[in-house]
Parts: structure tokens; C-alpha cells; sequence
């Protein structure tokens, strides 16, 4: 009978590279750490990796763009809030804005607000009629006129009428890619606080898996407050109010799924939670008003 080749496997070498993968393991979760922000007394050239400024190199960082850019794996970053917004449209993509199921990455807004709104420059506006006055948008399609961060009452539009709605004194309307606003015949709005819902989304994940995003205030974009693209899962989003954008609070799509707790998504121009395409919204407690919808068509724009 031939003797086999086959050496018996020697236990001691399994254990040892068992060993060495789970220290492995282990010393990926243990490099998670925390980029701290403040977007008051914060500095860019800081790593973030301190709450406060200790020495040249270690403090908060000024924006959450830098701390998304310095983010490893698995980490978290913590907004300060000191009651002043974090501006601009902030971006999760990929492996590196990702984390796992033991150790997710996570954005800890602390209560801070994200805001989209733009002030409305004085030479925009433009007289049209008694005390009728137009502003036209480099973007088009959506929308939002505010007046002191409030939403400024609006009078339903569309671009296929012929003729603009009738407007009633301190309404707004979109018609024909242009606002129109009828002010009080004691208003001159060029000198009061206008503003636009302008940047586009507050927060888009594209691609990411094994993420919590708490506590957090996402108001006035144009489109979305936080829109969850597409090829996204393990998503947790807690405690967040998303309102007053242009189009949705909330938007899952493509084939994209998150868990929304405690989530409070309203006032917002056309939708509360709009699931898109395959994008499905799991919901546990919260305020979502109106309710979640799924349009047949959703413009792109």
C-alpha cells in the first residue's frame, strides 16, 4: 500500500495564525479613533485629534470637510455645538467612511446644525410689478426662499402655467425657473435678511456600509437634507431632524437601506422621507411628516 505525502497539520501553527489574525483584528478596531470639530475655535492645519488645543499639531479641526479628509476607517467624528452651523454639502464615499459591525463609523452631531442657506445679495432682486419682486436661481428645479432662517410662506407653482399664481403679500412662488415674492408695500426686501436654500444636499452617503450618524440638524438645501444614495447598508441614523430643505428631509435610494430612530423629518417642500428606485426606510419612533413616500418618477435635478 503507497504511504501518503500528506503531512498531519500541526495544531500549534493553526493557533499561532489564528492568533496573529485576531490581533489583527483587534489592533483594526483599537486604531478607531475621534476627530473632534469646531467650526469656532477649531484650525484645519490641527489633526483633530484632541477636543481642545494642546500643542501645534493636536486640536480640533475648523470643518467637517477637513475631518471627513483625515477620517481612517471605523472612526467617529464629534461636532461641537457652540450655536453656530456647520455650512456646506458634506460627502461619505467608500472603505474609508465606512466601519464594521463591532465598530461603526460615526458622525456625533452633539446637536449641531448643518445648514445649506446662502443670503440673498441685495442687486439680485429685481422689481417686476407693484411690489412684486423676482430672483432667479442659478439652479433650477427646486427651491426653498427664507426670511431670518424661517421658511417664507409659498403659493404652489409650476413651470407648465401660463400665467404666475396670484400672491398674496409675504408669499413667495416658483414659476418658469424664477421666485417671485410679493412683499407688503412697506417692505423693500433688498434690505431685509433673505436668504436661499442653495447648497444642494447636506449629507450623502454613496457606497458606504456600517455607519451611525446621531444627534444632528440638517435644514435649508435646496434638494435633500441627508439623501442615502445608493450601494449603502448597515446605516443607523438616530435622533436627527431634517427640515425645511427643498425637497426631502430624508431620501433612500437606489439600493440603499437605513434604519431611522427617534428620526424627526417635517416642513420640508415636498417630501418627508422619499424612498427612490429600491431604497427601503425602516422606521422605529420619531415624527415623520408627512408620511414616507415612493413616488413613481422623482426628478433628478
Amino acid at each position: 500500500m503507497a504511504q501518503s505525502t500528506h503531512r498531519p497539520i500541526d495544531c500549534r501553527i493553526v493557533l499561532i495564525l489564528l492568533g496573529s489574525v485576531a490581533l489583527s483584528v483587534l489592533a483594526g478596531e483599537t486604531q478607531a479613533g475621534i476627530i473632534y470639530v469646531n467650526s469656532r475655535t477649531g484650525d484645519n492645519r490641527l489633526n483633530g485629534r484632541a477636543p481642545e488645543p494642546t500643542n501645534a499639531a493636536d486640536g480640533p479641526v475648523r470643518s467637517l470637510e477637513r475631518a471627513l479628509q483625515l477620517v481612517r476607517r471605523g472612526d467617529t467624528v464629534s461636532l461641537v455645538n457652540n450655536d453656530t452651523p456647520y455650512y456646506g454639502c458634506f460627502t461619505l464615499i467608500g472603505e474609508r467612511h465606512s466601519g464594521t459591525e463591532i465598530t461603526p463609523f460615526r458622525i456625533m452631531g452633539n446637536g449641531a446644525v448643518l445648514s445649506g442657506s446662502k443670503p440673498i445679495l441685495p442687486e439680485t432682486w429685481t422689481i417686476v410689478g407693484v411690489d412684486l419682486w423676482k430672483i432667479t436661481p442659478f439652479r433650477k428645479g427646486h427651491a426653498l426662499l427664507l426670511r431670518a432662517e424661517t421658511p417664507v410662506p409659498e403659493v404652489p407653482g409650476t413651470d407648465e402655467a401660463e400665467t404666475l399664481p396670484e400672491l398674496p403679500e409675504g408669499y413667495w412662488c416658483l414659476w418658469q425657473g424664477a421666485i417671485y415674492y410679493k412683499s407688503p408695500s412697506i417692505e423693500y426686501p433688498p434690505d431685509l435678511p433673505f436668504s436661499l436654500a442653495d447648497d444642494e444636499v447636506g449629507l450623502t452617503l454613496l457606497d458606504v456600509h456600517d455607519v451611525e450618524i446621531h444627534d444632528l440638524v440638517v435644514r435649508h438645501y435646496r434638494l435633500d437634507g441627508i439623501n442615502v444614495h445608493d450601494r449603502c447598508y448597515g446605516i443607523t441614523i438616530s435622533k436627527v431632524t431634517c427640515e425645511q430643505n427643498g425637497r426631502a428631509g430624508l431620501t433612500v435610494a437606489g439600493s440603499s437601506t437605513a434604519t431611522l430612530v427617534d428620526v424627526i423629518a417635517r416642513e420640508n417642500r415636498e417630501h418627508s422621507v422619499l424612498q427612490a428606485e429600491l431604497g427601503e426606510a425602516t422606521i422605529f419612533g420619531g415624527e415623520i411628516t408627512p408620511a414616507p413616500t415612493r413616488p413613481q418618477a422623482v426628478s433628478a435635478e
